[in-house]
């Protein structure tokens, strides 16, 4: 996510697209959680359930990537329905390596 301020994409289509993927990994990975985490509850096995300590702060921490994601794909859409569709891009990139 260097260079440009569009991400993977040179392009603002290419941004958004991008974007997209991510937030489409990031869900796919927590349904993968979910399952492991519900697996472990229900084997009530102790170091199962300890192990969804970890697993559900990952989830959580996946939640706020998409939501920052999110975040940032509707200021660059705001923005280039205004003509000015960098500005926001560029800040959102930035605030998502912060994640």
């Amino acid at each position: 996510m260097e260079g440009d301020g569009f991400g993977s994409g040179s392009t603002p289509q290419g941004f958004f697209c991008g974007s997209f993927v991510q937030v489409q990994s990031l869900l796919d990975q927590n349904r993968l959680l979910i399952d492991e985490i519900s697996r472990n509850q229900e084997s009530r096995v102790p170091a199962d359930l300890a192990r969804n300590i970890g697993l559900i702060r990952e989830l959580n921490h996946n939640f706020r990537r998409v939501v920052d994601l999110y975040a940032v794909l509707s200021t660059g859409l705001s923005q280039s329905s205004e003509g000015n569709s960098t500005g926001g891009l560029t800040a959102g990139v930035k605030r998502d390596r912060d994640g």
